[in-house]
């Protein structure tokens, strides 16, 4: 019985491992970049390492694409079309495929903007979290709040129709004020969805090893309280966790995950 059901739909993450500088809190395997990425040799590998996984899912088409790191916006025009181009050489994309690219306020141009969105990328995916100059440097950031808006224009100067914002609360020194003017000020832009989660001291970082002082858990509770009911104020729909989006703009990459895709 169950053999003549369809196969769960099927979702592709690539992972770019380079940063610029890799941030105190993040357990993600990144790390700095150096002066040259080997970005050829690293196309030629994924492609590699794909082809050696085909035989599992012959047939079968991909509903979405994450490309996600480090900071996949250091990735040269070129070297993200040739890599998307080799993946729909190997594997069919659906009809609607949702392909989304992981960008970094403090790695972004106008010009590779454009490129990506020539490439094939319909989504873009900006780790802004947050606006406080302050709060950024507190914890690694390479950006200020100022880049991370002028990100967002260049994502829609180039194209870009669907674009989320990465926000995080609970930061050290953070208030609720300061939290809610952080949504508020995303919200203006008008992106399409806001990934909205709390900081955390992951094992094996550097704050994990010399915590910098947090908000208390009532102050962190009041953050994610009040800048929800902002969201929510706005049109906004909880779908996940620590996801919202206006109606109909749901991550289909979130999605799979969630309702137990492969």
């Amino acid at each position: 019985m169950f053999a003549d059901l369809p196969p769960p739909p099927l979702s592709l993450y690539v992972h770019v491992p380079w940063c610029l500088r890799k941030c105190p809190y993040c357990d993600f395997n990144s790390h700095p970049a150096g002066d040259v990425i080997p970005a050829e040799r690293y196309v030629d590998a994924l492609l590699a390492d794909l082809q050696s996984e085909l035989p599992d899912i012959w047939g079968r088409r991909i509903v979405s694409l994450f490309i996600g790191g480090g900071t996949p916006s250091l990735l040269p025009g070129e070297a993200l079309d040739r890599l998307l181009s080799g993946i729909r050489a190997l594997l069919p994309f659906g009809p609607e495929v949702e392909v989304t690219l992981e960008a970094n306020p403090g790695a972004a141009e106008a010009a590779r903007f454009r490129a990506y969105r020539e490439a094939g990328v319909n989504r873009l995916s900006i780790g802004a979290q947050g606006f406080d100059d302050a709060l950024l440097a507190r914890i690694g950031r390479i950006h200020t709040g100022a880049e991370a808006v002028a990100a967002f224009a260049m994502a829609r100067e180039a194209g870009f129709a669907e674009i989320n914002l990465d926000l995080m609360f609970g930061q050290p020194g953070q208030t609720a004020e300061g939290c809610e003017a952080d949504v508020a000020q995303a919200l203006a832009l008008g992106p399409e969805h806001l990934s909205f989660y709390q900081f955390t001291l992951e094992p094996g970082t550097p704050f994990h090893v010399r915590p910098p002082m947090l908000p208390d858990e009532e102050a962190v509770a009041a953050m994610q309280a009040q800048g929800g009911a902002l969201l929510a104020s706005k049109g906004f729909e909880r779908y996940e966790v620590s996801a919202w989006s206006r109606s109909n703009h749901e991550c289909r990459h979130n999605l799979n995950y969630w309702t137990y895709g492969d």
